[in-house]
């Protein structure tokens, strides 16, 4: 909690310092009023009320005042004018002045107040729900309802101010009037809304592409590690599985638009303009996220675009005030799949049938199933498995993040200190992350603009040097052990094993990993509408890891003279290695308008080179445990390697946009890369796109419909993008060292190990979208809706070649993959009086298909008891197996059909002859399912009541397999068995949901569709409930905005999943840092 101090410390030197009073500093000559209030907006957070046609009676003034109160500074202002104002809370309201000639007559008596009733409307007479009347100069104040009607008391004398957003407000005078009709214009802001895009930015109206934009403040309503974690379930297109991870360590997924190739399927990530790695920002820090997904948004990244880019805008400082931010929030981490295990009794006599069904002796006589059972004494009689309970253990995390911000229309500078801190839920894992984030903006003329950023990140964490055993071990060969004897001794199971022992005695693994980011940009304005922009950037990541294996022994708890484990020697690993990324890129933009007619042109050109340096040393016997520097271990164990590589880009691109009065867009991209993994005439490579919208709602026909579709707009878009993921020197005749006896001695040679391939290059991938998008209901209503077709070709294969050669064969341009989907975001907002509701929500779904394997395959990968295929005609990473046809009945069925092993019995697996050749082998084996997510949906909910505002977040999907894998054959292994296993086949017991176990056999466990599982699932992954304290107590203690909140994350799963033990997003293999639920409390201090 040290560096939380250090970070309140600060808060209250800035406060001190700053007193937070809301002064001003204005120098304007002959400036409008409205001009003068944007910049006392700047520098207060005060919001001006008014009307333009009220402001045109006034006139222009002088003005200059350092640090005056806000009061003194709008005294100057309103000398000698029409109009005055008043200031109510943060607001300051202005209004004309009354002629006050014959005041005795006209203020003789109070005037009472009178009921006045209304109706608010848009500018085509649709009532506008949730409008704000507020009588000027007080607290008075409403809400329309459905109709747009209202009722308020107020004086005669009295102005209504009447508010909406996206419209610009409005005053009415009362005077004698009891009821009253307002229409509001539409504010200009509403179709002025920007998106980044590659190398710039468009208003969302002109988009001609598939972009999701996310804001950042809805990146940070969970307490995740991460800002990969954070966009799960935002974006239509966008899956992101989160598979939890040790601290430190996330294991989070990220696939734009299905999967793109046999490997290498990361969207490109750039940070203000940088690549970067997504899990090394911090949340807080982020302005907003775009992610492009077609052809014509990505085509302008080339080769690095193919699997779609992900835009990260920072936040930057704004001109005025100093501002001090603190995010903070504490939480607690716990478990949340507890899956239960099998009750000792059913436990032993399952264990007692699988050994006789192998013709072996059953291993728990009744009186030892009696003794176990009804003992109470779990030193001498432990349960079967409660390792959940041993291993597993709640654990704290935190995080606090103080942001400083502030400057004038010369410099603005922006301070963002993080500090992450992550207990693990089990024992010797712990991650601590610092970081800082440093950005300046500076005008050196009208023409000439300077931004530095700085960035720098220290991730610190452990873990056991054996963690992927730690877990393996509670679930495998681990029943009945003692986790820990009453002295300390370790127990061990029959097998000679304890999670406990890896994630404690055998060692403990350190790493450090230094990440900082440096980026400068200068902007010039050469001539009007004409701009140069150049960047510079450089990356600089550098991990270090401390690998340390345990010498240790475990001797026997009853007899200490009998060593029951030991392991001899202890070793240490120590790797190093360092990448460094510099970016060198160069703008030029000219935009012009002509009438109706509006031109953007971009030219552009990139340079990006890499290094890379690996370097492991290790030795082992040290002389103890305690002793971990590399010098101390045995000379004659001593073994060293290491290697370097490089690559680079060079670029140019470029785009040209063009508008006809706001209704038809065409833009036109075009990128030109050159990369130094290829050679000849495959080391450039063109990637072009063109797409274009129609905005239908501006056209003249559409205003009948206006009223309930104000905007609609279709596009469509074709374009290529590249893959430049290929192995680094595949074109070279490359040698590799080796050493081998010659003559009684070692001898050092080299040999070329594969065939060079000169030939090779680009993956290329050609997408088509259409798209539309429209909103309703005064923009209350949005809809966007895409269909894509995206086919990559020339992806990498490795074709057998002749053995004669006897070299590897390389790898070759020769498959190809096509993705094909649709995506459907939908959001609407509104309020009713003072409950405001947001909903988001967004599906998507995409088949995946291997189209060609230049007549090669099928291949096939086993991995953890799950055997996957890449064929043509299925997708990538199909699972395939056994076709199961219910359980033999009886021998009679086993006798007359093929089977898989000698020994089958009824009650084991009936495996289909697939195609029917009288004998079961892997020709039977065919295509059950696939772990690509279908129907991947989330619905992003806000809603907030006066004070308090709460968020939910439901993600999920519709329609993905997995495999049980390593978990299904625990039955046989004397291993964790789920209780609802106990449902297995007997001679008494046929119609059982699982086999009859066998000991030590696998002939119900090979890969089959039995053994597939449903996992769709609905997960509610976070509730956020907050409270913002009155402006009238914060305003005393000059703290512009104090809200604290609760929250939780991973609050429930509906799964099949779910029985297993298993989270739905996980991989199958029962090794995985379990998922975890976060209960959390947490505030946002702003002054």
């Amino acid at each position: 909690m040290n560096f939380f101090t250090f970070l309140l410390l600060i808060v209250c030197i800035s406060t001190h310092g700053n007193g937070f009073s809301q002064q001003v500093s204005l120098s304007q000559k002959n400036a409008g009023l409205e001009k003068i209030f944007k910049e006392i907006h700047k520098q207060t957070g005060y919001t001006f009320v008014y009307t333009r046609s009220l402001l045109k009676k006034s006139r222009n003034i002088s003005i200059h005042v350092e640090n005056a109160p806000i009061e003194r500074s709008l005294d100057i202002c309103f000398k000698d004018q029409p109009l005055t104002y008043t200031i109510l809370n943060r607001m300051v309201i202005i209004k004309e002045k009354e002629i006050t000639v014959q005041k005795e007559t006209i203020y003789a008596e109070p005037s009472a107040a009178i009921s006045v009733t209304g109706k608010v409307t848009d500018s085509k007479g649709q009532p506008l729900e949730g409008a704000t009347i507020l009588v000027k100069g007080t607290s008075n104040g409403v809400k329309s309802d459905a109709g747009g009607n209202f009722s308020i008391e107020a004086g005669p004398h009295s102005t209504l101010v009447i508010s909406f957003v996206g419209f610009e407000p409005a005053e009415v005078k009362i005077g004698s009037q009891t009821s009253i009709a307002v229409q509001l214009k539409p504010s200009s802001a509403t179709t002025d809304e920007v998106v980044i895009v590659g190398y710039g930015t468009q208003k969302k109206t002109s988009l001609t592409s598939a972009v999701a934009d996310i804001k950042g403040e809805d990146l940070n309503k969970r307490s995740v590690a991460n800002a990969q974690q954070s966009l799960q379930g935002l974006a239509p297109g966008v899956t992101v599985i989160d598979r939890g991870g040790y601290p430190g360590e996330s294991d989070v997924m990220i696939r734009v638009r299905g999967i793109t190739t046999l490997s290498g399927n990361d969207p490109l990530v750039m940070v203000d303009g940088i690549e970067q790695p997504l899990k090394d920002v911090n949340p807080n820090d982020i302005e907003t996220i775009a992610v492009l997904k077609d052809a014509a948004s990505t085509a302008i990244y080339g080769s690095r675009a193919a699997n779609g880019v992900v835009l990260v805008t920072t936040k930057r400082a704004k001109s005025g005030k100093l501002f001090v931010n603190l995010n903070s929030y504490y939480a607690i981490q716990n478990v949340i799949y507890n899956p239960k295990q099998m009750g000792m009794e059913d436990y032993m006599r399952m264990q007692n049938v699988a050994y006789e069904n192998a013709g072996a002796p059953a291993p728990f006589p009744e009186d030892t199933i009696t003794k176990w059972v009804n003992s109470t004494d779990r030193i001498r009689y432990p349960l079967v498995n409660d390792w959940i309970n041993v291993m597993f253990s709640p654990a704290p995390q935190q995080n606090h993040t103080l942001t400083v911000s502030g400057g004038n229309d010369k410099t603005k500078s922006l301070l963002s200190l993080n500090f992450f801190d992550q207990d693990g839920i089990i024992t010797n894992t712990h991650s601590q992350q610092p970081s800082i984030r440093f950005n300046t903006d500076f005008k050196v003329s009208k023409k000439i603009t300077l931004s530095g950023d700085f960035n720098y990140r220290l991730k610190n964490y452990r873990q056991p040097t054996y963690a992927e055993t730690s877990i393996k071990y509670m679930w495998a060969s681990s029943n009945f052990a003692v986790p820990r004897y009453p002295d300390g001794t370790y127990g061990l199971s029959s097998d000679g094993i304890s999670p406990l022992v890896q994630a404690e005695l055998r060692g403990v693994s350190h790493f450090k990993n230094n990440f900082g980011v440096a980026n400068l940009k200068a902007n010039i304005e050469i001539l009007k509408g004409l701009n140069f922009e150049t960047q510079y950037g450089i990356t600089l990541s550098g991990l270090s890891q401390k690998i340390f294996s345990n010498a240790y022994e475990i001797r026997d708890y009853y007899d200490p003279s009998l060593i029951r484990q030991e392991v001899k020697t202890n070793s240490l690993t120590e790797i190093r290695d360092y990448s460094e990324q510099s970016t060198l890129n160069n703008l030029l933009t000219y935009q012009v308008a002509a009438g109706k007619h509006a031109f953007k042109a971009l030219l552009g050109y990139s340079q990006v080179a890499y290094k890379y340096n690996y370097l492991s040393a290790g030795r082992k016997d040290f002389y103890n445990n305690d002793i971990q520097s590399i010098s101390q271990g045995s000379l004659s164990s001593r073994d060293n390697t290491g290697y370097e590589s490089a690559w680079g880009l060079r670029s140019y691109f470029g785009r040209f946009n063009y508008n006809y009065a706001e209704k038809y867009f065409i833009e036109l991209n075009g990128r030109y890369d050159g990369s130094s993994r290829f050679t000849g005439s495959n080391r450039y490579s063109f990637f072009p796109s063109v797409s274009g919208a129609w905005r239908i709602s501006r056209e003249k026909f559409w205003d009948p419909f206006s009223d309930i579709v104000n905007e609609l707009k279709i596009r469509g878009s074709w374009g290529k993008t590249g893959n430049q993921s290929v192995g680094l020197y595949s074109y070279l005749e490359t040698l590799s060292a080796l050493n081998y006896n010659f003559g009684g001695a070692s001898v050092q040679g080299l040999y070329q190990s594969a065939v060079a391939n000169s030939n090779l290059t680009w993956e290329t991938t050609v997408q088509s979208d259409v798209g539309l998008d429209a909103s309703f209901f005064n923009n209350k209503l949005g809809i966007t809706f895409d269909y894509y077709n995206k086919k990559t070709e020339g992806i990498l294969l490795y074709l057998p070649i002749p053995l004669t050669v006897g070299l590897n064969a390389p790898p070759q341009n020769a498959g190809s993959v096509e993705n094909k989907g649709w995506e459907l975001g939908i959001s609407y907002r509104s309020a009713v009086k003072d409950f405001r509701y947001g909903l988001a929500f967004n599906i998507s779904d995409v088949s995946n298909k291997i189209t060609s394997l230049a007549g090669t395959g099928p291949y096939i990968y086993n991995n953890y008891w799950v055997t996957t295929i890449q064929e043509e005609g299925l997708p990538i990473n199909a699972y395939i197996g056994y076709k199961a046809d219910g359980f033999f009945k009886t021998q009679a069925e086993v006798d007359s059909y093929p089977t898989l092993f000698p020994g089958t019995k009824p009650g084991d697996l009936k495996y289909v002859d697939v195609n029917k050749d009288g004998k079961l082998d892997a020709a039977d084996m065919v295509y059950i399912g696939s772990d690509i997510p279908h129907f991947t949906f989330g619905l992003n909910m806000d809603l907030s009541y006066k004070n308090f505002d709460m968020n939910l977040l439901f993600q999920g999907v519709g329609k993905v397999q997995a495999m049980i894998g390593e978990a299904a054959g625990n039955i046989e292994w004397q291993s964790f068995v789920m209780d609802f296993e106990k449902d297995y086949w007997t001679p008494t017991h046929t119609d059982a949901k699982f086999p009859r176990p066998e000991a030590f056999a696998d002939k119900n466990w090979v890969n089959s569709d039995f053994w597939l599982l449903n996992s769709s699932y609905l997960k509610l992954k976070n509730i956020q409930l907050g409270y913002t304290l009155p402006s009238a107590l914060t305003d005393r203690v000059n703290i512009q905005k104090l809200r604290i909140y609760v929250a939780k994350s991973n609050v429930f799963t509906i799964s099949k999943a779910n029985k297993w033990g298993m989270d739905p997003e996980f991989n199958v293999s029962m090794r995985e840092y379990p998922q975890l639920s976060l209960t959390t409390i947490g505030l946002n201090l702003t002054f």
